[in-house]
């Protein structure tokens, strides 16, 4: 499952690449639509032991970005 269409990522791509998008030029508004895509696919009953699995390294690596972030919030803002 693409987090994005096609057509969309062409057009994410160049505003995040050379802020040649339109409207907010921030990452901000691509960050919320991951976002929600991403815990649409954990909310999701999966059929497969495959994407059961999939699932469960996501939310492993969530931990562990949500974790880096907390610990390096103080010396990447300085």
């Amino acid at each position: 499952m693409p987090l994005i269409a096609a057509d969309e990522a062409t057009q994410t791509r160049g505003a995040a690449v050379n802020g040649s998008g339109h409207g907010d030029k921030s990452i901000r508004p691509l960050c919320r639509a991951l976002r929600a895509r991403v815990e649409a696919f954990l909310e999701e009953e999966v059929e497969t032991e495959m994407l059961r699995n999939v699932q469960d390294q996501t939310r492993v690596s969530l931990g562990v970005i949500t974790a880096a972030l907390e610990k390096y919030r103080y010396v990447c803002a300085g």
